[in-house]
């Protein structure tokens, strides 16, 4: 039995993440308690975890739990399938949202999390942040169409004066996520 762990071990060594579930619309890489967690909506379309997973560096499957999730699929199921994995409660310390899943991550968004990453996101433009601080806001203005655009300049703005991050980069959209890692993580 001791040799079958290791085995498992020295496979998920060799991967680079430990993959603890995985769904068409979920994936949790869960390699120590004792490592931050993140949680990280994708898109509509090819924006699913599997391609989220993709996009990540190895090296941050090590570094992080990371969770990676369908924009569609709310916290309390992913906080379900983690108890029923783990047997430990959830407590994210980060969320992200990219394109669609900027939505999820501006709705859970609270001050009790180290940080949120609104990335190239769709937004809620009826909700405001009460808290900014922790937000780290990227987009390309050239993503979406001029109205949204100008919408996102105000929510960018409002950001930076709480003293959140905002940035505009000339990426295309596909790239936002392996720049957010690597820039912000």
């Amino acid at each position: 039995m001791k040799l079958i762990f290791f085995f498992l071990f020295l496979i998920s060594q060799i991967l680079g993440q430990n993959k603890i579930y995985e769904s068409k619309d979920v994936i949790i890489s869960y390699e120590n308690p004792n490592l931050e967690t993140i949680v990280f909506w994708g898109g509509i379309g090819y924006a699913t975890p599997q391609w989220l997973e993709s996009k990540i560096e190895k090296k941050y499957f090590k570094k992080y739990n990371i969770i990676l999730v369908s924009y569609n699929i709310e916290l309390e199921f992913i906080k379900k399938i983690f108890l029923e994995k783990t047997s430990q409660e959830l407590k994210p310390e980060i969320i992200l949202g990219f394109s669609r899943g900027g939505l999820l991550a501006q709705q859970y968004h609270t001050k009790d999390y180290k940080i949120v990453g609104l990335i190239d996101p769709v937004l809620n433009f009826k909700k405001k942040f009460a808290y900014c601080q922790n937000i780290i806001f990227v987009f390309n203005s050239h993503t979406w169409n001029r109205e949204y655009n100008k919408t996102l300049m105000y929510f960018g703005k409002t950001i930076a004066r709480q003293k959140g991050v905002w940035r505009i980069e000339y990426l295309d959209h596909v790239d936002f996520p392996k720049f957010f890692f690597k820039e912000f993580l």
